[in-house]
């Protein structure tokens, strides 16, 4: 009989803590994947981990908090490097990855690269 009124009891303060949390309002949150595009087209499994590593760099990059961001300017070009190849990427103003340039030192190419 005590198992029984210890469940019910463990019951009725899970439902109050339940109560308690469902009555809070949270703010929004908005999830953006930034350039996702240009990852989707570059992408791969055959895609080496030094590339993978450049072009999220490239992807992730936030013109707009940049030390080099200014209004006056239309068009970025900024250059990620690793020993094995770098990437050199333009940004609209706006933060848009518009097209990348990008050159690799001993990596096997995949078999196939998307146009």
């Amino acid at each position: 009989m005590k198992a029984g009124k210890s469940i019910l009891l463990a019951g009725l303060c899970l439902a109050g803590y339940t109560t308690a949390f469902s009555q809070q309002n949270l703010p929004e949150v908005i999830v953006m994947a930034a350039n996702y595009k240009y990852l989707k087209t570059v992408g791969g499994k055959e895609v080496p981990v030094a590339a993978q590593r450049l072009q999220r760099a490239a992807a992730s990059y936030d013109i707009k908090n940049s030390v080099y961001y200014e209004e006056d300017y239309d068009t970025y070009f900024i250059s990620f490097a690793l020993p094995e190849g770098q990437i050199l990427a333009a940004y609209d103003a706006n933060g848009k990855l518009l097209r990348t340039a990008e050159h690799y030192h001993n990596v096997a190419l995949p078999s196939s690269i998307p146009l």
